[in-house]
């Protein structure tokens, strides 16, 4: 039996350095769908109504001038922060669930600083139907300059629930 010539070595590592990077890549892009699937069932798991075929996602609106990338980014319908799902946990179950199918933001300030903008957003809720709710939040975002952002504060004010 004659050992590999160079040539041989050669061949072989052609073949397989496409192959073996075709497979990296494919586990890889198998990871990363396997991380988007956890964050997306743990989103669900806090905010139940984004499963509602009805949800609509966040509605921006401002009376004051608003940078692209502040508006952008709350149009976006970002996660919402832990006190906002607290005041609406506090509703009866089927408003909180099934009737909530969008936020209304009013981006009331913002104030440029060195990693971006700051921004006071009150948030209200949608329901659909005649329900109506006075409960509502008032929220201080960090907006970095590319667009990600951080609630820095969330304050709930209780409201009442009308139904008609």
């Amino acid at each position: 039996m004659q050992p590999l010539r160079k040539t041989s070595w050669l061949l072989i590592a052609l073949y397989a350095l496409p192959i073996g990077g075709a497979a990296y890549f494919a586990w890889s892009r198998h990871v990363e769908h396997q991380a988007h699937l956890a964050a997306r069932a743990a989103l669900l798991a806090a905010e139940p109504w984004r499963l509602s075929p009805k949800w609509c996602g966040t509605r921006v609106y401002s009376e004051i001038s608003v940078p692209p990338t502040v508006q952008a980014l709350f149009e976006s319908d970002p996660p919402v922060p832990e006190n906002r799902t607290a005041v609406f946990q506090r509703s009866p179950s089927y408003f909180g669930r099934e009737r909530l199918i969008q936020w209304y933001a009013s981006i009331d300030r913002v104030k440029s600083n060195a990693d971006g903008w700051e921004a006071i957003v009150t948030v209200n809720p949608r329901f659909q139907g005649t329900a109506f709710t006075t409960a509502h939040t008032v929220e201080t975002w960090q907006v970095s300059k590319v667009g990600d952002a951080r609630c820095l504060k969330c304050e709930s004010y209780d409201g009442l629930l009308i139904v008609d």
